[in-house]
């Protein structure tokens, strides 16, 4: 290992004799933190039962520490029992099989590497943005354990600032610019932001602010208040892709509403990206509290012209809508399959104008079959409990690119709907096209209906959709098979899955 002074070249040489004859006093001097594994150090030094070990050792299985153990600047291999906790300080601690380790063990810098025959406790990792440091004087080790550097307080999120550019029939151009302020100065720490955004077809502005508060590791908490243009069928089409359809091809699947809201949302904060064979539930539970109102098409400028953007944007039910919303996205990931999904329920509560009770469920399967194919599926579901109808506002639909490509857009609406896609993806690498690179074959099942609540559920539609798809832009030929005649349709669109 290292080389130490003087002093660490006799505490080295005590220790490898026997360890339990050194009793060097560790000091955790600055940057302690309120990580686990600091305080699991810090139990080891107040109960002052424990042995420091500085140079590479193997303990054999006769070994056997009654207290507590800490590594230092070495590699220890353990063959015996510890029947304390350890603290690893930039060293390694290997343990064996056979070897007992009763209580957890803290790596602060450095690692622990347990064998599956081996028995020992929860291993709890100092974060990697720590910087650890650790010298011998004295007789004295002392460990310096630095948070990460500052970042900038006032960042500009986005794309310098811009948080949405997209472009739709009722708004056109629609921008909205502002920075955020990281209180703490770290990225995952409290934070507040503020926006402004403008919208060129109806010549009015909006915008809004958040506050983001770290409750503890896994909860936060987020206040938002905005005036905004909303959809409910965002599931049928992201903003990037719908922008690019309206302005390339004149064609809008989506609806809109303009609101005023305030929301208060506590959830589960986002785990480390995941790895072959984890899962993440995050649940979360908002209070909402909304104006909304109705908004017109305009029919917008687009590159093949306007007449596919007149399609009438429904009106909704005018008025407030307060509510308590409870639900969980959730996820996980297999060697080469992932399942992904969200649940919710909304409860509006007697301070809005509304009165209803609705549920909603998304998700998606994707797993890789032979040859590089894969397969993905995909479903949408969305209710309303009783017998009266969720206002607009709460509706979605099926009809149009995105859902049943041989229907009209829009052209099952309602509180009440499913839809569930299927697909099958074969490569094709022996073509390649420059910057593109080299293009997929699609084979894809569509079918789906939307009702509103008291009345009849009208029979399923369907497509079948053969293509290709080149980098973001796809192109395919459907039909549908319960017509006679077929009667195909080849249809272009934009996807950035």
């Amino acid at each position: 290992m290292k080389t130490l002074a003087a002093y660490g070249f006799l505490l080295a040489l005590l220790t490898s004799l026997n360890p339990s004859l050194l009793t060097a006093q560790v000091v955790v001097a600055e940057g302690a933190g309120r990580e686990r594994a600091t305080r699991i150090l810090h139990e080891i030094l107040a109960r002052g039962r424990y042995e420091v070990i500085s140079r590479d050792t193997v303990l054999p299985a006769a070994h056997l520490s009654p207290g507590d153990l800490l590594v230092y600047d070495a590699d220890v291999r353990l063959e015996g029992r510890v029947e304390g906790s350890v603290a690893v300080v930039n060293g390694a601690f290997f343990i064996r099989p056979g070897a007992h380790v009763a209580g957890p063990i803290a790596v602060i810098g450095g690692g622990a590497y347990p064998s599956a025959l081996a028995e020992s406790g929860e291993i709890v990792e100092l974060p990697a943005n720590r910087a650890v440091t650790a010298e011998l004087r004295d007789d004295t080790v002392f460990v310096r354990i630095r948070p990460p550097p500052a970042g900038a307080r006032v960042v500009l999120p986005g794309a310098f600032g811009v948080r949405r550019f997209s472009y739709d029939r009722v708004n056109a151009l629609s921008v909205a610019w502002g920075p955020e302020w990281r209180i703490t100065g770290r990225e995952a720490g409290a934070a507040a932001g503020a926006w402004a955004s403008y919208h060129t077809a109806r010549r009015s502005i909006g915008g809004g602010a958040t506050l983001r508060v770290p409750i503890s590791t896994s909860l936060g908490l987020q206040g938002s208040v905005a005036r905004s243009t909303a959809t409910n069928d965002a599931w049928i089409r992201s903003d990037l892709a719908s922008t690019l359809e309206v302005l390339v091809l004149g064609r809008d699947v989506r609806n809109y509403y303009e609101t005023d809201r305030a929301e208060l949302t506590l959830a589960r904060r986002p785990a480390a990206p995941m790895i072959d064979g984890a899962y993440e539930i995050r649940p979360y539970i908002t209070l909402h509290g909304s104006r909304d109102s109705s908004l017109d098409s305009r029919a917008p400028w687009a590159l093949p012209g306007r007449a596919g953007l007149e399609r009438p944007n429904p009106a909704i039910a005018d008025g407030t809508l307060v509510s308590l919303v409870a639900g969980s996205t959730g996820a996980w990931r297999g060697s080469d399959s992932r399942l992904t999904g969200e649940m919710r329920v909304e409860q509006t509560l007697p301070a809005g104008d509304f009165s209803f009770t609705q549920w909603s469920l998304r998700g998606g399967w994707e797993m890789a079959a032979l040859w590089g194919h894969r397969i993905f599926v995909s479903a949408h579901a969305l209710g309303t409990v009783g017998d009266e109808a969720a206002p607009p506002q709460r509706w979605s639909h099926v009809g149009g690119l995105g859902t049943i490509p041989t229907l009209p857009a829009a052209t099952l609406r309602g509180d009440q709907l499913i839809f569930i896609e299927s697909v099958y993806e074969v490569p094709l690498p022996f073509v390649s096209v420059p910057v593109a690179g080299s293009p997929t074959l699609r084979l894809v099942h569509a079918t789906g209906t939307a009702w509103q609540t008291g009345t009849a559920a009208p029979a399923w539609e369907q497509s079948l959709g053969a293509g290709i798809q080149l980098s973001v832009v796809r192109t395919h030929l459907w039909v549908d098979p319960a017509v006679q005649g077929l009667r195909p349709a080849l249809l272009l669109e934009f996807s950035f899955r």
